[in-house]
């Protein structure tokens, strides 16, 4: 996988190399000739891992930020895409901006209509929300749009692996995705047994009825589990 800078330059100025990178995509995107995607990714996460070892994190999640918001505007959503999943695992520790990459980069596979990118935003935001406001309005909202997509991955399988627009791995099973979508209708389930439980029942019925196929395990002794909860709270 070549990179698009001479890995030389990276020894002088880190910065220098980020704002040239930025100019030949630029300009090879408004000529309408192709990016290798596979080269952009790669450089863009050696010179974040420069960036990091130099202690200018700041530096790359402005200019990557820029950089992402230029080519959305030039219709280049794959590798804006690229880029913000970069700048999430680089501000991880950061909320703020985890949430704003995150929102960016959902609206972006939302006009993709690309699922499993669609759910791996919301699944930034889960995360994240889990960490710093579980349980919140907002938290809840993306649950709620993280099933739903879930089960659309799962119900057309095929289809969201063909949209599933990439270059870093495959797809992951079908399966995977299912024992996702059971995860988060039990995540669900505890955050609203208190208030609505005959939903949280609904919730955690159909988490078991999709495990059920895989056998007894961890995940259907946590089920029976909140199940019990469930039904003391009728």
């Amino acid at each position: 996988m070549a990179l698009l800078f001479n890995p030389i330059a990276l020894a002088d100025d880190a910065y220098t190399v980020f704002k040239r990178l930025s100019r030949e995509v630029q300009t090879t995107v408004a000529k309408g000739k192709a990016v290798d995607k596979s080269a952009f990714a790669q450089s863009v996460k050696t010179l974040r891992d420069t960036f990091e070892h130099r202690g200018q994190r700041h530096l790359m999640t402005y200019e990557g930020a820029n950089l992402a918001e230029k080519l959305a505007q030039n219709e280049r959503a794959d590798l804006a895409s690229i880029l913000y999943g970069v700048l999430i695992k680089s501000n991880i520790n950061n909320p703020l901006l985890v949430e704003e990459f995150a929102q960016k980069g959902l609206a972006l596979a939302r006009k993709t209509k690309d699922p499993i990118h669609i759910m791996a935003r919301l699944d930034d935001l889960n995360h994240l929300y889990r960490t710093t406001e579980y349980g919140s309005k907002k938290h809840f909202k993306i649950l709620c749009q993280e099933k739903e997509i879930l089960k659309k991955i799962v119900r057309n399988y095929d289809d969201a692996v063909r949209r599933y627009n990439t270059i870093s791995r495959q797809a992951l099973p079908k399966n995977h995705y299912e024992f996702m979508l059971c995860g988060i209708r039990m995540e669900l389930a505890k955050i609203i047994m208190d208030k609505n439980p005959f939903i949280a029942l609904t919730e955690l019925e159909a988490a078991e009825k999709i495990i059920y196929k895989y056998g007894d395990g961890t995940l259907t002794t946590r089920i029976k589990m909140l199940l019990d909860e469930v039904y003391a709270r009728l």
